[in-house]
């Protein structure tokens, strides 16, 4: 698990090519591919570091709402300020990518760009711990659909992570499930992947990531 594919034009322009090859071949452009891959692009950052067991609560906000989730010293979730029975439940299913919460691009660039969607869209959460608090908020999806926008309180930087993070946390706000599942302009680059990945002993996190969140919304 310590390289990446990016997803970026020329990634998907490569596909092309192994679309044509068997399965064997098409392992072996992957493996190709990963070669050329830049060392900060094999990395993954932690967004929110935070292990679920340090988490005392949890904040959704959105349309001037907020609700909130408490964690109880039996590892459960309870409902608490404007949140439905139901938030509890969801808010456990959505542990897995929350804590921690995984990006797979990390951008310097400026959050304030009006193309990241930050004004657009006014999803956040906070999540308070033991030893502090941190507040993300969810911009846009990217341009292939692969990913969401991110920014993290005090920190320069925009992340991308899976649009499974912000479904997750709109579920909780909403009180009831969202999956917008794998965006079209995705899927069929992720079709091909999955079979590259039949060969590879090791996946790459970030496509490891994105088929998990495909395989569970079919």
């Amino acid at each position: 698990m310590g390289w990446r594919f990016v997803c970026s034009c020329a990634v998907i322009a490569h596909l092309g090519t192994l679309i044509s090859c068997s399965d064997i071949d098409m392992a072996q452009n992957y493996r190709e591919l990963q070669s050329q891959l830049s060392e900060e692009s094999q990395r993954i950052w932690e967004v929110i570091s935070h292990d679920v067991d340090d988490v005392e609560r949890v904040l959704v906000e959105s349309a001037g709402k907020t609700v909130e989730v408490i964690r109880t010293d039996q590892g459960l979730w309870s409902p608490g300020t404007g949140a439905k029975e139901v938030s509890a439940s969801l808010m456990f299913e959505a542990e897995r990518v929350v804590f921690p919460m995984r990006s797979y691009r990390r951008l310097n660039v400026d959050a304030s760009d009006p193309a990241f969607g930050f004004g657009d869209n006014d999803l956040s959460a906070t999540i308070r711990t033991l030893v502090g608090t941190s507040k993300v908020r969810f911009g846009r999806t990217t341009f292939s659909g692969g990913g969401i926008y991110a920014s993290l309180e005090n920190d320069p930087a925009v992340y991308v992570v899976i649009p499974a993070v912000a479904d997750s946390l709109l579920s909780v706000w909403l009180g009831e499930k969202v999956n917008r599942g794998i965006d079209p302009r995705f899927a069929e680059a992720l079709n091909q992947l999955q079979l590259v990945t039949v060969e590879e002993e090791k996946l790459n996190p970030w496509l490891a990531q994105v088929i998990e969140f495909q395989d569970s919304s079919n």
